[in-house]
């Protein structure tokens, strides 16, 4: 899919058509260099990941399909993964946007930050991605060393400098909130600690506890996604 000519149809037709298709998907159709990424409160996928998801692609790659508002808001809405992967849910009380939008202010910036100082220009960085629920979801429990089934509320981030992981959180286990924030901090440490890999991470996981706004508004969204680039680049 030629995704800049979607782009220059969309920026031709109307100059406000990143806010309105917000308005209406609470999804940030988000032009990010050379490709759209799809933004919400639980986290980002690129287009053409969610396209992947559709058993016919070919029936939606065609960018002349793709030229007014309300030609995107029917794209995003008719996307397989719009409601499982793009809108916020609640899972055993804790909603995913609640939970990523804790995990960027208060996991992600401040382990940069406590990460910076500790290992200075030797430090190495995680990038945060998404939250997905998988109902037959396999992550792998370092403690036990095996591969376990079950449903998981599961945490999507890179080692930036390694390659991609993933941190789950098992939901038979009913963490609440606090206890889930804990989960995340003590399973990154795990990813890190040579003791249960191979290799050592310089990253130093560090938890804060300020209070977080969860976005609403169009001008709220754009803000986070701001950070998130922000902590990226840092």
């Amino acid at each position: 899919m030629n995704e800049f000519q979607i782009k220059q149809n969309l920026d031709s037709h109307d100059q406000d058509w990143v806010k309105k298709v917000y308005e209406q998907t609470c999804v940030l159709f988000y032009w990010n260099h050379d490709e759209f990424e799809l933004w919400t409160t639980n986290g980002w996928f690129s287009l053409d990941e969610m396209i992947d998801d559709y058993e016919n692609e070919s029936s939606v790659q065609n960018p002349d399909l793709y030229k007014t508002v309300e030609d995107i808001v029917r794209l995003i809405k008719s996307l397989p993964g719009y409601e499982k992967k793009l809108l916020d849910s609640n899972v055993n009380g804790i909603s995913k946007s609640e939970l990523f939008v804790n995990v960027v202010y208060n996991i992600w910036e401040p382990t940069l930050y406590a990460t910076a100082e500790k290992y200075k220009e030797k430090s190495e960085h995680l990038n945060f991605k998404r939250i997905v629920f998988e109902k037959n979801g396999v992550y792998y429990n370092l403690e036990q060393r095996k591969n376990i089934t079950e449903s998981l509320l599961t945490i999507e981030v890179d080692f930036v400098e390694r390659d991609e992981s993933y941190v789950s959180i098992p939901l038979s286990r009913h963490y609440n909130f606090e206890e889930t924030m804990d989960y995340i901090v003590k399973e990154l440490s795990l990813n890190s600690d040579p003791e249960y890999n191979d290799y050592s991470i310089n990253i130093y996981v560090h938890r804060s506890n300020k209070k977080v706004l969860i976005p609403k508004t169009f001008e709220e969204m754009k803000e986070f996604v701001s950070k998130i680039h922000e902590l990226r680049d840092f």
